[in-house]
C-alpha cells in the first residue's frame, strides 16, 4: 500500500489474481494485510486522505472476493471497525483492524467520530487471532502492561 494500488497497477493486478485464486473449500477465511490503513479514523489528515483513496481504488475487490478480515499498520495505535462497506456498517463486509501497537512510539492523535469505528486505543498491545472452526474466528487485542483483553470480536459465517 506504499506503491501504486489503483486499478491496472501491478499491485492491484497481483491482489486481484491472488484473491481470485483462493479456494474457499480449503480456505474458508480470507485474511489480508497491508501497511497503510484502508479504514482509519485517527486525526492524521494526510493519512486519512490516503485511506479514502484506498477505499475508492480497491475496496470493491475485497467485497467481490469476500475478504473477511483486513489487518493494517502504519499507525502506531489500535482501531477496529464493524464489517464495513463504503463507509457503512454492513453484515458480510470485511472487518478492518489497525494494529500498530507493538513497540514504536505511539501515535497519540485523537479520532474522528465515525460510525464504523467500534473501538480504538492509543496504547501498546498485541493481537491474537484464533480460528475456532470453519465458521468462527476470534480476535483479541491485549494491552501489554496489564495483559488484559481490551477489545475482542467473533467473526462468524
Amino acid at each position: 500500500t506504499e506503491h501504486n494500488f489503483t486499478q491496472g497497477s501491478p499491485q492491484y493486478e497481483w491482489m486481484e489474481q491472488d484473491l481470485k485464486n483462493v479456494n474457499r473449500s480449503l480456505t474458508p477465511w480470507v485474511v489480508m494485510a497491508g501497511h497503510r490503513a484502508m479504514y482509519t479514523s485517527q486525526k492524521i489528515e494526510s493519512d486519512y486522505i490516503i485511506s479514502l483513496g484506498m477505499q475508492k481504488a480497491f475496496e470493491s475487490l475485497l467485497l467481490k472476493y469476500k475478504v473477511d478480515l483486513a489487518f493494517w499498520a502504519h499507525y502506531h495505535s489500535y482501531e477496529r471497525t464493524c464489517p464495513v462497506r463504503l463507509g457503512q456498517c454492513t453484515p458480510g463486509a470485511p472487518v478492518h483492524i489497525v494494529v500498530g501497537t507493538a513497540g514504536k512510539s505511539l501515535d497519540l492523535e485523537d479520532y474522528f467520530p465515525m460510525s464504523w469505528s467500534l473501538y480504538h486505543e492509543n496504547n501498546y498491545g498485541y493481537g491474537r487471532l484464533t480460528q475456532a472452526n470453519r465458521s468462527a474466528l476470534h480476535w483479541e487485542w491485549v494491552e501489554n502492561t496489564s495483559g488484559v483483553v481490551k477489545d475482542q470480536v467473533w467473526l462468524t459465517k
